[in-house]
């Protein structure tokens, strides 16, 4: 999973990126796992439904 970390006063293309890897030991990358669905699952579409395919 690449990670795009915010820092405060930086646009995103220039603010650090993280590559994380599942491990047995770890839970950082289920805890940017779970954080995305959960923004995902409350997430909806900009545009009108009779617009959308």
């Amino acid at each position: 999973m690449l990670v795009n970390t915010h820092v405060y006063g930086f646009p995103a293309p220039h603010t650090p990126v993280m590559y994380l890897r599942r491990l047995s030991g770890g839970d950082l990358f289920d805890t940017y796992a779970d954080s995305f669905d959960r923004v995902m699952s409350t997430s909806r579409s900009p545009w009108p439904a009779d617009l959308e395919a």
